[in-house]
């Protein structure tokens, strides 16, 4: 029988695994070299985003409906995630005049590929990317054990290390991309679904939105 790790060294395995591919950023020579086009990167995001997570529920035998994935809460979760989309747009709009800003991809790949691309990389850079955000927010939870603050403050440890994460894009890229994490958390919470706020991210990502261009470029 195998013994599951404890809540702390899961989020200790999650996080130091997920830190590989911010550390390689700062090898651009080495990032274009394993990685040639953009659209490769989907793969990076499933290996280092997804692969943790998916074998310690795999092997520690873990209902996805600990992590949000049910039927309960549904309704709350999609709506109160729609309305944080659509404020967060309108503000995007008010301030910049447009309502997302990312680059239209132009591979020279057959339709279907891009279709393949497309599809994989909507997955991965949405759903399993706030899957990975909630299965640290759940578990750093149970390694406080209730002693610090619980969810509140497992989720904003999360929030800041994940927008932290994304520094090289920018303070702003990294402020936004950690309050967005803070408040679809707080949906998720408040739910006790994930579902709202998977949508949520996928319609807020501009990797997402970036790898979906393919379709129509």
């Amino acid at each position: 029988m195998i013994i599951p790790p404890s809540p702390l060294a899961r989020v200790s395995a999650t996080w130091l695994w997920f830190l590989v591919c911010p550390v390689l950023m700062f090898f651009p020579a080495a990032v274009r070299t394993i990685c040639p086009h953009p659209y490769l990167s989907v793969y990076y995001e499933i290996l280092f985003v997804g692969l943790v997570p998916v074998l310690f529920i795999t092997f520690g035998s873990e209902k996805l409906s600990e992590y949000g994935i049910t039927g309960r809460g549904l309704a709350k979760s999609l709506f109160g995630s729609l309305v944080f989309v659509a404020a967060d747009r309108t503000c995007s709009w008010l301030i910049s005049g447009h309502w997302m800003s990312f680059y239209t991809w132009h591979p020279s790949l057959s339709f279907p590929a891009k279709v393949y691309y497309a599809s994989l990389g909507i997955f991965a850079f949405g759903p399993l990317e706030m899957f990975f955000i909630i299965y640290l927010v759940r578990n750093t939870e149970q390694a406080f054990q209730g002693r610090f603050g619980g969810f509140l403050l497992s989720l904003t440890v999360t929030a800041f290390l994940f927008g932290l994460s994304h520094i090289f894009y920018g303070l702003g890229c990294a402020l936004e991309i950690g309050v967005t994490c803070f408040v679809l958390g707080l949906i998720f919470g408040w739910t006790q679904n994930s579902i709202g706020p998977m949508l949520g991210w996928t319609l807020l990502d501009q990797q997402v939105w970036s790898l979906a261009s393919m379709l129509w470029s």
